[in-house]
């Protein structure tokens, strides 16, 4: 059971200075806090690992502790307008789970659309996202909004299906621009 009294924590993106993201990382574990630091050994040798979104890191704390993440060496801010967000839970789910597939993926900036896919099967089985084409390449996406980046796959490993949700909602966009 919940404890409602306690404030819950969220997820918030950390920009860190340059190089500076592992370090980061180390204090807050040291601290206690959850930190989260994508990394992708896709396409990298045997045990290479590289920053996934260098200068972004991840940690999950209460909005009460912003003061103290501030005020650890090397983080320059905490991303929100005008004061920090909590990232969006299905999104920071995605992320993880895609870093999790050691799939190849490419970063572009931040992609949004109305028509999502699902993955039907494969190591990125039931994440929402979207299609798009890039240099005559055909990729499943997921956009992170938070730090305005889209990681991008490519379709042939990940066959996908349209949300029945979102295909409703065009529908009725659809009826809508006929009734005007």
């Amino acid at each position: 059971m919940k404890d409602s009294t306690r404030p819950s924590k969220h997820w918030y993106v950390l920009a860190t200075h340059p190089g500076f993201e592992r370090l980061v990382t180390h204090i807050l574990k040291k601290k206690g806090i959850d930190v989260y630091m994508p990394l992708s050994t896709a396409g990298h040798e045997t045990g290479s690992q590289k920053l996934l979104f260098p200068g972004y890191l991840f940690s999950r704390f209460q909005v009460k502790d912003q003061r103290t993440i501030l005020l650890i060496p090397g983080v320059v801010d905490l991303l929100g307008i005008p004061v920090a967000t909590p990232c969006d839970e299905e999104e920071f789910s995605a992320l993880q789970k895609a870093v999790r597939s050691r799939l190849p993926m490419t970063i572009l900036p931040f992609v949004r659309r109305i028509k999502r896919f699902r993955v039907i099967r494969g190591p990125l089985r039931d994440l929402a996202g979207l299609t798009l084409s890039r240099q005559g390449k055909r990729y499943f996406a997921i956009s992170i909004g938070a730090i305005r980046r889209t990681l991008a796959f490519n379709l042939k490993d990940c066959p996908v299906q349209i949300i029945e949700k979102d295909r409703g909602l065009a529908r009725r966009r659809s009826a809508v621009k006929k009734s005007l």
